[in-house]
Protein backbone atom coordinates (compact mmCIF):
# COMPACT_ATOMS: atom_id res chain seq x y z
CA UNK A 1 0.00 0.00 0.00
CA UNK A 2 2.18 2.67 -1.28
CA UNK A 3 0.29 5.82 -0.17
CA UNK A 4 -2.52 5.12 2.48
CA UNK A 5 0.21 4.91 5.45
CA UNK A 6 0.08 8.99 5.58
CA UNK A 7 -3.91 9.23 5.42
CA UNK A 8 -5.68 11.01 8.28
CA UNK A 9 -9.07 9.85 10.19
CA UNK A 10 -10.89 12.17 8.06
CA UNK A 11 -9.73 11.04 4.77
CA UNK A 12 -9.75 7.40 6.03
CA UNK A 13 -13.71 8.20 6.54
CA UNK A 14 -13.97 10.09 3.22
CA UNK A 15 -12.60 6.71 1.45
CA UNK A 16 -14.85 3.98 3.36
CA UNK A 17 -18.32 6.45 3.65
CA UNK A 18 -17.87 6.66 0.17
CA UNK A 19 -19.77 3.32 0.71
CA UNK A 20 -23.46 3.45 2.29
CA UNK A 21 -23.15 0.35 4.47
CA UNK A 22 -19.56 1.36 5.77
CA UNK A 23 -20.88 4.63 6.42
CA UNK A 24 -23.63 3.04 8.50
CA UNK A 25 -22.17 1.54 10.53
CA UNK A 26 -19.98 3.77 11.50
CA UNK A 27 -22.04 6.64 11.77
CA UNK A 28 -24.99 4.69 13.17
CA UNK A 29 -24.20 1.02 14.13
CA UNK A 30 -20.81 1.36 16.30
CA UNK A 31 -22.49 5.25 18.01
CA UNK A 32 -25.42 3.85 19.25
CA UNK A 33 -23.51 0.86 20.58
CA UNK A 34 -21.27 3.29 22.28
CA UNK A 35 -24.26 5.72 23.47
CA UNK A 36 -25.94 2.38 25.23
CA UNK A 37 -23.00 1.72 26.67
CA UNK A 38 -22.71 -1.47 25.31
CA UNK A 39 -20.43 -3.71 23.94
CA UNK A 40 -20.29 -3.32 19.84
CA UNK A 41 -21.79 -6.30 18.23
CA UNK A 42 -19.94 -8.88 16.62
CA UNK A 43 -18.83 -7.62 13.44
CA UNK A 44 -18.14 -9.40 9.69
CA UNK A 45 -16.49 -7.20 6.84
CA UNK A 46 -16.35 -9.42 3.29
CA UNK A 47 -14.23 -7.40 0.83
CA UNK A 48 -12.16 -8.77 -1.97
CA UNK A 49 -9.81 -5.20 -1.61
CA UNK A 50 -7.14 -5.75 1.39
CA UNK A 51 -6.28 -2.46 1.36
CA UNK A 52 -10.21 -1.95 2.63
CA UNK A 53 -10.37 -4.04 5.56
CA UNK A 54 -6.80 -1.70 6.70
CA UNK A 55 -8.30 1.39 6.45
CA UNK A 56 -12.17 -0.23 8.20
CA UNK A 57 -9.36 -1.55 11.08
CA UNK A 58 -7.96 2.47 11.41
CA UNK A 59 -11.55 3.97 11.88
CA UNK A 60 -12.76 1.21 14.88
CA UNK A 61 -11.90 2.21 18.09
CA UNK A 62 -8.58 1.53 19.09
CA UNK A 63 -9.29 1.88 23.10
CA UNK A 64 -10.94 -1.91 23.13
CA UNK A 65 -9.23 -3.29 20.24
CA UNK A 66 -7.17 -6.29 20.14
CA UNK A 67 -5.14 -7.57 17.46
CA UNK A 68 -5.67 -11.72 17.47
CA UNK A 69 -3.94 -14.54 14.56
CA UNK A 70 -6.57 -16.29 13.96
CA UNK A 71 -4.50 -19.54 12.01
CA UNK A 72 -6.74 -21.56 9.13
CA UNK A 73 -5.79 -25.06 10.58
CA UNK A 74 -6.88 -23.39 14.35
CA UNK A 75 -7.90 -26.09 16.88
CA UNK A 76 -10.96 -25.94 19.17
CA UNK A 77 -8.12 -25.40 22.16
CA UNK A 78 -6.08 -22.52 19.99
CA UNK A 79 -8.95 -21.00 19.64
CA UNK A 80 -10.21 -20.74 23.18
CA UNK A 81 -6.35 -20.01 24.23
CA UNK A 82 -7.21 -16.75 22.12
CA UNK A 83 -10.26 -15.86 23.53
CA UNK A 84 -9.21 -15.99 26.90
CA UNK A 85 -6.64 -13.99 26.20
CA UNK A 86 -9.25 -11.65 25.29
CA UNK A 87 -10.07 -8.16 27.79
CA UNK A 88 -13.84 -8.30 29.25
CA UNK A 89 -15.76 -5.60 27.06
CA UNK A 90 -13.00 -5.65 24.42
CA UNK A 91 -12.68 -6.67 20.82
CA UNK A 92 -11.01 -9.48 18.63
CA UNK A 93 -9.74 -8.67 15.28
CA UNK A 94 -9.31 -10.91 13.01
CA UNK A 95 -7.98 -10.08 9.30
CA UNK A 96 -7.14 -13.13 7.11
CA UNK A 97 -7.50 -14.02 3.30
CA UNK A 98 -10.24 -16.73 4.18
CA UNK A 99 -11.82 -18.07 6.84
CA UNK A 100 -10.61 -22.11 6.43
CA UNK A 101 -11.55 -23.56 10.18
CA UNK A 102 -12.43 -27.24 10.77
CA UNK A 103 -15.90 -28.12 11.66
CA UNK A 104 -15.07 -28.30 15.31
CA UNK A 105 -13.13 -25.30 15.68
CA UNK A 106 -15.82 -23.26 13.73
CA UNK A 107 -18.78 -24.76 16.36
CA UNK A 108 -15.96 -23.67 19.14
CA UNK A 109 -16.05 -20.45 17.91
CA UNK A 110 -19.63 -19.95 16.97
CA UNK A 111 -20.30 -21.04 20.66
CA UNK A 112 -17.94 -18.28 21.89
CA UNK A 113 -18.93 -15.74 20.20
CA UNK A 114 -23.15 -16.73 21.21
CA UNK A 115 -22.91 -17.83 24.48
CA UNK A 116 -19.55 -16.14 25.88
CA UNK A 117 -18.87 -20.27 26.90
CA UNK A 118 -17.64 -23.74 25.24
CA UNK A 119 -18.30 -26.84 26.06
CA UNK A 120 -15.02 -28.69 26.39
CA UNK A 121 -15.33 -32.76 26.27
CA UNK A 122 -12.94 -34.33 28.45
CA UNK A 123 -11.87 -38.11 28.10
CA UNK A 124 -12.96 -40.48 25.72
CA UNK A 125 -15.60 -42.43 25.23
CA UNK A 126 -18.12 -43.79 28.66
CA UNK A 127 -15.94 -41.76 30.82
CA UNK A 128 -15.77 -38.77 29.16
CA UNK A 129 -17.14 -35.80 30.90
CA UNK A 130 -18.38 -31.86 29.67
CA UNK A 131 -17.52 -29.23 31.68
CA UNK A 132 -18.43 -25.80 30.41
CA UNK A 133 -15.55 -23.40 30.41
CA UNK A 134 -17.12 -19.76 30.80
CA UNK A 135 -15.29 -17.14 28.88
CA UNK A 136 -15.02 -12.72 28.85
CA UNK A 137 -17.97 -11.19 26.82
CA UNK A 138 -16.07 -9.92 23.63
CA UNK A 139 -16.90 -8.79 20.67
CA UNK A 140 -15.47 -10.34 17.38
CA UNK A 141 -14.22 -7.91 14.45
CA UNK A 142 -13.53 -10.46 11.42
CA UNK A 143 -12.22 -8.94 8.25
CA UNK A 144 -12.33 -11.45 5.13
CA UNK A 145 -11.48 -11.31 1.48
CA UNK A 146 -13.86 -14.15 0.55
CA UNK A 147 -16.71 -16.26 1.86
CA UNK A 148 -16.21 -19.78 2.58
CA UNK A 149 -18.00 -22.86 3.71
CA UNK A 150 -16.43 -22.45 7.00
CA UNK A 151 -17.59 -18.14 6.93
CA UNK A 152 -21.05 -19.51 6.42
CA UNK A 153 -21.20 -21.76 9.02
CA UNK A 154 -19.91 -19.04 11.78
CA UNK A 155 -22.15 -16.27 9.64
CA UNK A 156 -25.38 -16.65 12.06
CA UNK A 157 -23.26 -15.40 15.00
CA UNK A 158 -22.51 -11.95 13.54
CA UNK A 159 -24.76 -8.99 14.33
CA UNK A 160 -23.27 -7.08 11.96
CA UNK A 161 -22.57 -8.12 7.58
CA UNK A 162 -20.96 -5.70 5.76
CA UNK A 163 -20.71 -7.38 2.15
CA UNK A 164 -18.89 -5.42 -0.42
CA UNK A 165 -18.17 -6.88 -3.90
CA UNK A 166 -16.63 -5.84 -6.75
CA UNK A 167 -19.58 -3.75 -8.28
CA UNK A 168 -19.40 -1.42 -4.51
CA UNK A 169 -16.03 -0.40 -5.13
CA UNK A 170 -15.93 2.21 -7.75
CA UNK A 171 -16.69 4.84 -5.90
CA UNK A 172 -14.21 4.09 -2.85
CA UNK A 173 -11.42 3.79 -5.44
CA UNK A 174 -12.47 6.93 -7.21
CA UNK A 175 -12.06 8.89 -3.74
CA UNK A 176 -9.02 6.87 -2.74
CA UNK A 177 -7.45 7.99 -5.77
CA UNK A 178 -8.47 12.00 -4.89
CA UNK A 179 -7.20 11.53 -1.36
CA UNK A 180 -3.71 9.86 -2.64
CA UNK A 181 -3.32 12.59 -5.17
CA UNK A 182 -4.04 15.08 -1.95
CA UNK A 183 -1.22 13.89 -0.32
CA UNK A 184 0.66 13.85 -3.47
CA UNK A 185 0.48 17.56 -3.91
CA UNK A 186 -1.24 16.79 -6.88
CA UNK A 187 -4.80 17.58 -8.59
CA UNK A 188 -6.26 14.70 -10.51
CA UNK A 189 -9.81 15.54 -12.61
CA UNK A 190 -12.74 13.53 -12.27
CA UNK A 191 -12.46 11.87 -15.67
CA UNK A 192 -9.04 10.57 -14.91
CA UNK A 193 -9.83 8.97 -11.39
CA UNK A 194 -12.77 7.40 -13.50
CA UNK A 195 -10.01 6.50 -15.68
CA UNK A 196 -7.53 4.75 -13.09
CA UNK A 197 -9.79 3.16 -11.86
CA UNK A 198 -11.55 1.47 -14.87
CA UNK A 199 -7.96 0.49 -15.55
CA UNK A 200 -7.45 -0.88 -11.97
CA UNK A 201 -11.04 -2.98 -12.32
CA UNK A 202 -12.30 -0.85 -9.42
CA UNK A 203 -9.24 -2.85 -6.61
CA UNK A 204 -8.13 0.21 -4.75
CA UNK A 205 -5.10 -2.35 -3.78
CA UNK A 206 -4.43 -2.07 -7.92
CA UNK A 207 -5.24 1.48 -8.35
CA UNK A 208 -2.70 2.47 -5.45
CA UNK A 209 -0.11 0.84 -7.69
CA UNK A 210 -1.06 2.53 -10.49
CA UNK A 211 -1.20 5.92 -9.13
CA UNK A 212 2.78 4.80 -7.71
CA UNK A 213 3.36 4.36 -11.51
CA UNK A 214 1.82 7.42 -12.11
CA UNK A 215 3.61 9.87 -10.05
CA UNK A 216 6.90 7.93 -10.46
CA UNK A 217 6.72 9.05 -14.39
CA UNK A 218 5.86 12.53 -13.17
CA UNK A 219 8.96 12.65 -10.86
CA UNK A 220 11.49 11.22 -13.29
CA UNK A 221 10.42 12.95 -16.56
CA UNK A 222 10.46 16.06 -14.54
CA UNK A 223 7.01 17.46 -16.48
CA UNK A 224 6.27 19.83 -14.02
CA UNK A 225 2.79 18.99 -13.64
CA UNK A 226 0.58 19.82 -10.79
CA UNK A 227 -2.67 18.59 -12.27
CA UNK A 228 -3.43 15.13 -13.94
CA UNK A 229 -6.13 15.55 -16.64
CA UNK A 230 -7.79 12.75 -18.36
CA UNK A 231 -5.42 13.16 -21.66
CA UNK A 232 -2.17 13.41 -19.44
CA UNK A 233 -3.27 9.83 -17.49
CA UNK A 234 -3.84 7.91 -21.20
CA UNK A 235 -0.67 9.08 -22.16
CA UNK A 236 1.14 8.14 -19.15
CA UNK A 237 -0.29 4.67 -19.23
CA UNK A 238 -0.39 4.26 -23.20
CA UNK A 239 3.82 4.77 -22.94
CA UNK A 240 3.91 2.08 -19.63
CA UNK A 241 1.72 -0.42 -21.61
CA UNK A 242 -0.60 -0.22 -19.59
CA UNK A 243 -4.34 0.35 -21.22
CA UNK A 244 -5.77 -2.62 -20.69
CA UNK A 245 -7.41 -3.64 -17.41
CA UNK A 246 -4.39 -4.22 -14.66
CA UNK A 247 -3.78 -8.29 -14.63
CA UNK A 248 -2.99 -9.93 -11.12
CA UNK A 249 0.41 -9.41 -10.02
CA UNK A 250 2.39 -12.93 -9.12
CA UNK A 251 1.69 -12.39 -5.67
CA UNK A 252 -1.99 -12.32 -6.37
CA UNK A 253 -2.02 -15.49 -8.84
CA UNK A 254 -0.03 -17.36 -5.69
CA UNK A 255 -2.49 -16.45 -3.20
CA UNK A 256 -5.48 -17.62 -5.95
CA UNK A 257 -3.54 -20.91 -6.25
CA UNK A 258 -3.30 -21.18 -2.10
CA UNK A 259 -6.62 -20.24 -1.33
CA UNK A 260 -7.69 -23.45 -4.11
CA UNK A 261 -5.64 -25.23 -2.15
CA UNK A 262 -6.70 -24.17 1.62
CA UNK A 263 -10.54 -25.50 0.30
CA UNK A 264 -9.08 -28.72 -1.34
CA UNK A 265 -7.55 -29.48 2.22
CA UNK A 266 -11.13 -27.85 4.47
CA UNK A 267 -13.16 -30.35 1.69
CA UNK A 268 -10.58 -33.56 3.10
CA UNK A 269 -10.84 -32.59 6.97
CA UNK A 270 -14.47 -32.22 6.78
CA UNK A 271 -14.73 -35.80 4.63
CA UNK A 272 -12.53 -37.35 7.19
CA UNK A 273 -14.38 -35.91 10.08
CA UNK A 274 -17.80 -37.34 8.48
CA UNK A 275 -16.19 -40.80 8.30
CA UNK A 276 -15.10 -40.48 11.71
CA UNK A 277 -18.26 -39.91 12.76
CA UNK A 278 -19.95 -42.69 10.35
CA UNK A 279 -17.21 -45.21 11.88
CA UNK A 280 -17.53 -44.27 15.50
CA UNK A 281 -21.17 -44.74 15.47
CA UNK A 282 -20.83 -48.25 13.78
CA UNK A 283 -17.85 -48.95 16.05
CA UNK A 284 -20.12 -48.56 19.14
CA UNK A 285 -22.96 -50.61 17.50
CA UNK A 286 -20.73 -53.13 16.86
CA UNK A 287 -19.54 -53.04 20.54
CA UNK A 288 -23.22 -52.91 21.78
CA UNK A 289 -23.78 -55.92 20.18
CA UNK A 290 -21.00 -57.41 21.38
CA UNK A 291 -21.83 -57.20 24.75
CA UNK A 292 -25.03 -58.65 24.21
CA UNK A 293 -23.62 -61.48 22.77
CA UNK A 294 -21.03 -62.15 25.75
CA UNK A 295 -24.15 -61.47 28.13
CA UNK A 296 -26.42 -64.44 26.66
CA UNK A 297 -23.54 -66.75 26.87
CA UNK A 298 -22.23 -68.67 30.29
CA UNK A 299 -18.76 -68.67 30.85
CA UNK A 300 -18.57 -70.77 34.48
Amino acid sequence: MANNTTFTRPQCERILFANRQLKSYFELSLQASRLRGERPGHTLLICPDSIVSKLFVRLLPEEYLTRAELKSDASPGEIVSILTGANEGGSLLFTLPELMLSPESVGSLKSAMENFAIDCVLGRGPTANTIRLELPEICVVMCVEKSSAALNALMPAFEHIIRIDDKEMAPMCNVYLREAANISGLSIDPEACAYISKLAGSSIRRADKLFSRLTDYLAVRRLGRSAVSLELAREIFDELGMTETAAPSAEEELELELSELRRLVLKLQNELAELKEEYSERIGALESELCGMREGFDFD
